[in-house]
Parts: structure tokens; sequence; C-alpha cells
């Protein structure tokens, strides 16, 4: 249903959004340049592929 498929887009985006800063303390402590880019990519393809579909 509608509503489902719509818990489950504010579930993930609020994981996206819990992860990222999450992310964002470790790479400040690290300063990992090639993590973020790996991570960012990751984030970018995973994104797009759901609005795809």
């Amino acid at each position: 249903s509608v509503i489902a498929s719509l818990c489950d887009f504010l579930i993930f985006f609020f994981m996206l959004i819990v992860i990222n800063l999450i992310f964002l303390v470790v790479h400040h402590k690290l300063r990992s340049t090639t993590l973020h880019v790996l991570w960012s990519s990751y984030l970018a393809s995973s994104w797009s592929g759901n609005c795809v579909l």
C-alpha cells in the first residue's frame, strides 16, 4: 500500500541521516578522504537506484 511504502521510505531516510551523522563524526576523527569518497558514491548510487525504482 501507499502508506506502507511511505513508512519504508521515511525509515530509510531516517537511517540515512543517522548513518551520515555517525559517519561525519567518525570521518572527523579519521580524516580519511578515500572512505568519504567511497561512502558518498555508495549513498549516491543507492539513492538514485531508489529514485529509479
